[in-house]
């Protein structure tokens, strides 16, 4: 008897400590992994300020570095006690040389299921748009794939990605900007990774412009830019974030200034035989969503969007209404880039951005500690969204 008792103690034991093992992760005390929907944690804080965010399948984290934030290196893996370092290490992790090799501009980044980390490029004047795929488990370039003219134009915003996984294709949101207060002509790009090649699709069609009346305001304060004249304009974006779920079905993607998501097949996108107007035909209408930046899907189905007028990352639904999901006026000022990691657990970046002059009528007010949180969902998410 006393040694069944001894042996109940101990599994019981075991499994008390295995539980408070799991809810510190990171290098912080977290929450129940599988606990109240919308529970907030911040797993770290940054003095510069990231973009998007990827989380690989062995639970490693990457963050892009926002150009607002003028970063001397573009993506930075954040370590388990919250610091970060420079990615990938050597030559890559810097700036472009004469050779090519480095990174000039990021915010898109994803990492699939094995273990490639994709991160999106939006080159210069001398370097078009591509993709660079990093083999994780060899810390090697994998590939890089270039995106050029006519699929990539000059004055173009390719900010975005989704990895098809049911076929060799990425699929980019381009918000096409020509500056803030130029012409735009939003675009979807569809790489096929068999070949290397891309292509523009639905150029400017209306499921990728902005909508009316999708007003920035946060804060009580309208996100205003500063046009060639001096004078103040509201930014009025297309097409921004964009998403594809686990099964590679769906790729849903919706306007930064607009309220309804769109959705349309994958394999559509990725028929090159089908031409824009057949492929407008295809597209198919959501559900509603809140003025936005980054996107994400869980395996069942709903849709997460960051909320940025809000300080919230809001949810739709399969049935296509949306509501707030978590909301902190604190800890998701302007929540960007949201990604799954291997548990499930959604992951986001919050940077400030209507803090930073280009959305701010000229005026520098964002201030450090920029953050990276992690929430609670609704059901959990595949690695890899």
């Amino acid at each position: 008897m006393k040694s069944a008792r001894f042996g109940t103690l101990l599994r019981i034991s075991t499994l008390a400590m295995m539980a408070a093992a799991a809810a510190t992760i990171g290098g912080c005390a977290g929450t129940d992994r599988r606990s109240e929907p919308g529970s907030l944690e911040v797993f770290a804080t940054m003095n510069d300020v990231p973009g998007n965010v990827a989380v690989a399948p062995d639970g490693r984290v990457f963050v892009s570095m926002h150009p607002f934030g003028n970063p001397s290196n573009c993506v930075r893996e954040v370590l388990s006690d919250g610091s970060t370092r420079v990615f990938p290490s050597g030559a890559w992790g810097g700036k472009p040389g004469a050779d090519g090799i480095g990174l000039a501009s990021v915010i898109g980044i994803e990492c699939d299921a094995r273990g490639t980390l994709w991160i999106l490029d939006m080159g210069t004047d001398a370097i078009v748009p591509r993709l660079v795929a990093w083999d994780l488990s060899r810390d090697a370039l994998s590939r890089e794939i270039s995106i050029q003219p006519p699929a990539s134009v000059k004055g173009g915003f390719p900010q975005d990605l989704a990895i098809d996984s049911a076929r060799p294709f990425i699929y980019i949101a381009d918000m096409g900007l020509t500056g803030l207060g130029g012409a735009t002509l939003p675009v979807i790009i569809v790489v096929d990774l068999r070949d290397g090649s891309s292509r523009r699709v639905l150029e400017n069609a209306p499921a990728l412009r902005s909508e009316p009346g999708a007003a920035m305001v946060i804060d009580g304060r309208a996100v205003l830019a500063t046009g060639s004249d001096g004078k103040p304009f509201a930014p009025s974006l297309g097409i921004n974030p964009i998403t594809i779920d686990h099964r590679g079905e769906w790729v849903v993607f919706g306007a930064m200034h607009g309220r309804t998501l769109w959705r349309i097949r994958a394999a559509d996108l990725a028929n090159a035989k089908l031409n824009d107007e057949q492929l407008a035909l295809r597209l198919e209408k959501f559900g509603e969503k809140p003025v936005s930046d980054g996107i994400t899907i869980d395996r069942a189905g709903n849709v997460y969007t960051t909320d940025v007028n809000n300080n919230a990352i809001s949810v739709t639904t399969p049935d296509g209404r949306s509501r707030v999901l978590v909301r902190d006026d604190a800890r998701l000022r302007w929540a960007d880039g949201l990604s799954f990691g291997p548990d499930g657990t959604l992951y986001a970046t919050v940077n400030q951005l209507h803090r930073f002059a280009p959305l701010n009528n000229g005026k520098m007010e964002a201030q450090p500690p920029y953050l990276v949180v992690r929430v609670e969902p609704l059901s959990p998410g595949a690695q890899g969204r």
